[in-house]
């Protein structure tokens, strides 16, 4: 005796539903890899790039304070510091009052943010000059860098 199996619409349709759905998710699949993939790339081409510049910060360890106290052995010199930017061309230092850093290429950083609870964010940088200021009554010194990259 023969047993002769019956092949039902039902089953046809969840076959073709199936192979609609695998084919749309490997399409998503590739569309998000085709963004992510070039991207996580750049960013750890970018990582190796500046590995020797944080290390060398790392073992510096320059704060706003030693470059203020020893601008000739800051400049030139890169840093890993926290900043908030408070405007297109200014920052503070760890969002402190009174310790500006003035970014000479800005272009690359994040946009200020309007909150004054914005927290600071690690930045690799590297110090371009110190400045003492004299305006009178009011002196003080000018710190002024360039922006690498964020941690």
């Amino acid at each position: 005796m023969e047993i002769k199996q019956r092949v039902n619409l039902q089953d046809i349709a969840s076959l073709v539903g199936g192979v609609v759905l695998a084919a749309v998710l490997v399409l998503g699949a590739a569309m998000w890899a085709e963004t992510f993939v070039p991207a996580f790339k750049a960013r750890m081409a970018r990582k190796a790039r500046n590995g020797p510049l944080i290390k060398e910060s790392r073992e510096l360890g320059l704060t706003y304070d030693s470059v203020l106290a020893d601008p000739v052995r800051a400049v030139g010199k890169p840093a890993v510091w926290c900043l908030r930017r408070i405007s297109p061309r200014e920052t503070l230092y760890r969002g402190e009052e009174g310790k500006s850093v003035y970014i000479e290429n800005p272009h690359g950083m994040s946009n200020p943010s309007g909150s004054m609870h914005q927290t600071c964010t690690d930045t690799l940088l590297t110090i371009k000059t110190v400045t003492a200021l004299d305006l009178g009554t009011v002196r003080g010194l000018h710190i002024e860098a360039s922006f690498v990259d964020y941690l």
